[in-house]
């Protein structure tokens, strides 16, 4: 997401990252502000996500990391419709 304002130590710790998943998302473990995405992370994963959930823990700071999986996957979804 281009219109978010982020410390370039982020991109640098993710460029060597080793997934295991599809996606990661970097979170912010700051108390939310009312406009934030809140992100709701159990054992590592994200258990909720979105503007108006009810718990979180952390808040969506628009960075992901892909890996090449996500697209068979993508294509998956739009096969499925």
């Amino acid at each position: 997401m281009s219109y978010h304002i982020f410390d370039v130590r982020i991109l640098k710790e993710l460029i060597n990252y080793d997934t295991k998943s599809s996606v990661v998302l970097a979170v912010d473990r700051r108390i939310p502000l009312p406009e934030d995405t809140k992100v709701l992370q159990k054992k590592e994963r994200i258990a909720d996500i979105g503007k108006n959930i009810g718990e979180s823990n952390c808040i969506d700071t628009g960075i992901f990391l892909c890996s090449p999986r996500i697209f068979s996957h993508i294509e998956e979804a739009v096969k499925e419709k």
